[in-house]
């Protein structure tokens, strides 16, 4: 078993830097929702309901601003709802967007590299596990494309090509 550890740490690996490319040019100027990569910022508040203002997520923030006293309690009422419909939709998105955030920055250091390693542990159920987190060829999608052998091997014959889909 020590010998498929062993041959699973020897692997050299590399980012492929086309995917990143798409990756960060998606991550950067896009909404979210293509290719699975989320809103890089969250939904944004509706604004105030009597000035039409922006309001920052922030407590404070939203604290401080004048309007969102008492002197309307239908039109706050109804802002608040709004508000917390957003923020929670924030909130449950928000493990997404920080684990695409650290594969992309991973992604990124190690493009420069032309090789680099992962170590793995075995359990007590025989199970391999890279150990690193986030960029591993065991982690989510988005990290799995992002990486590539750093020595490829032409794949051969069709049967070869119909192994290495299965």
């Amino acid at each position: 078993m020590l010998r498929v550890v062993n041959a699973l740490q020897d692997t050299a690996w590399a980012v492929n830097r086309r995917v990143l490319d798409v990756v960060a040019h998606l991550w950067e100027h896009t909404e979210g929702g293509v290719a699975g990569i989320p809103m890089r910022d969250g939904y944004r508040l509706p604004p105030c309901p009597i000035c039409g203002a922006d309001i920052p997520e922030t407590a404070d923030a939203r604290i401080r601003h004048a309007c969102l006293d008492n002197t309307a309690p239908d039109l706050l009422k109804a802002w608040r709802r709004d508000a917390a419909v957003v923020r929670e939709r924030n909130m449950a998105k928000f493990s997404k967007r920080l684990m695409t955030a650290k594969i992309h920055a991973l992604a990124r250091r190690y493009a420069e590299e032309p090789e680099f390693y992962f170590p793995y542990q075995l359990d007590f159920r025989g199970r391999i596990y890279a150990v690193p987190a986030y960029l591993t060829p065991q982690g989510p999608d988005l990290a799995k494309g992002l990486l590539q052998f750093a020595h490829s091997k032409p794949r051969g014959t069709m049967e070869a090509v119909r192994w290495l889909a299965i």
